[in-house]
């Protein structure tokens, strides 16, 4: 239910022990989405026809290079790829922490230290592609930790709040309902559709694209983007359309 090609939401965290973290939700899309009728950007896919392959890796290398460019301390990515992954560059300040099939984490290695990884599993309610990537990791400023997760949920969920409390009693199971939660993600749902369990908030951005954040084939605007994250946590959050495809909004060129 997402139409972006490069949409970041940016989430800062003030945590009980005063550190602050920028957090980006990023669905990067995956090759197949980038030249559909329903999900493509038009004009891409014309200009495009004769070489996908080639326009395919010089989008994801000028998404590396504004990921690179970013002070964003932790990148929470959905749609990813080995070929996404086969580009980061050599020198670049990010390092993978998890992944769980097209579900990633990267980390500013300067600015957080990873403690440890693994794939969170919620019952009925994700396939295996999505389950979310989850890492445990502390600030360089802090020695608390924290749980980082990206999650794509599947679009066919039909109740949000039982996938929230399913979230929340997943982390319980693990032992780690004490320690700060910062879930982002493409959530296939909008952000308005369901209250979270006691304890967590959600958090979306506002843009101009009528406080939307992704564009469903028919055109419409939704919240499908944003953070899943403990009450204790304060969050801003705000949007950047930067490389945002749209299909026909009213004062936006397409492409």
């Amino acid at each position: 239910m997402l139409r972006q090609a490069s949409i970041l939401y940016f989430l800062l965290l003030l945590t009980p022990t005063c550190f602050s973290l920028s957090v980006s939700t990023y669905n990067v899309m995956c090759v197949e989405d980038e030249y559909s009728d329903s999900w493509g950007c038009p004009i891409q896919i014309s200009l495009c026809k004769d070489d996908r392959e080639a326009c395919t890796t010089e989008r994801r290398k000028r998404q590396w290079e504004m990921m690179d460019k970013s002070s964003v301390d932790v990148f929470l990515l959905q749609e990813v790829e080995d070929g996404f992954l086969d580009l980061l560059p050599s020198q670049s300040p990010y390092a993978l922490a998890s992944r769980s099939g097209q579900c990633a984490i990267l980390v500013r290695s300067s600015s957080v230290t990873v403690l440890s990884a693994f794939n969170l599993t919620i019952p009925d309610q994700t396939g295996c592609e999505y389950s979310p990537a989850v890492t445990i990791a502390s600030s360089s400023s802090s020695s608390s930790k924290m749980i980082l997760a990206s999650l794509h949920a599947e679009a066919s969920i039909s109740d949000m709040g039982a996938f929230y409390s399913s979230i929340s009693t997943e982390l319980e199971r693990w032992g780690l309902g004490r320690a700060p939660v910062i879930v982002g993600g493409d959530f296939n749902h909008n952000v308005s559709d369901a209250s979270p369990p006691e304890g967590y908030s959600l958090s979306s951005p506002s843009t101009q694209l009528s406080n939307g954040t992704s564009q469903h084939q028919d055109n419409w605007m939704g919240s499908f983007d944003y953070f899943f994250h403990s009450s204790a946590l304060s969050s801003s959050v705000m949007a950047s359309t930067s490389g945002f495809m749209p299909k026909s909004v009213v004062g936006f060129t397409q492409g």
